[in-house]
C-alpha cells in the first residue's frame, strides 16, 4: 500500500483494515521504514492491533532492525503492544 508524505510515511488503521480480505494471512510492518525513516506510532499501532481482532486468520511480522538508529522519534517494540496477533 503506498504510504503518504503527508501522513509521515506512516499509514492509517482504517486504509490498512479496509484492504485484508478473507485471503489476507500476513501484515508485515517495517518501522522504521526504510529509506523513508517513516516511525509507525503507538496510537495507530493500538488502532490496527484493535482492528485486526476481527481478523484473526491475519499475523504480523514486524521489521524493527532501525529501531534503534532511529533519531526522529522513539520506536515502539510491537511485541509490547497488548494483543499483538501471532496468527
Amino acid at each position: 500500500m503506498p504510504l503518504h508524505e503527508n501522513k509521515g510515511f506512516s499509514f492509517s488503521a482504517e486504509e490498512v483494515l479496509a484492504l485484508i480480505t478473507p485471503r489476507t494471512r500476513l501484515l508485515i510492518l517495517n518501522s522504521p521504514a526504510n529509506p523513508t525513516g517513516g516511525v509507525y506510532r503507538k496510537a495507530r499501532l493500538d488502532a490496527l492491533v484493535a482492528g485486526l481482532q476481527r481478523h484473526p486468520q491475519v499475523a504480523i511480522l514486524s521489521d524493527e532492525i532501525y529501531a534503534r538508529w532511529s533519531m526522529r522519534a522513539r520506536t515502539p517494540a510491537c511485541s509490547a503492544i497488548p494483543n499483538w496477533p501471532t496468527g
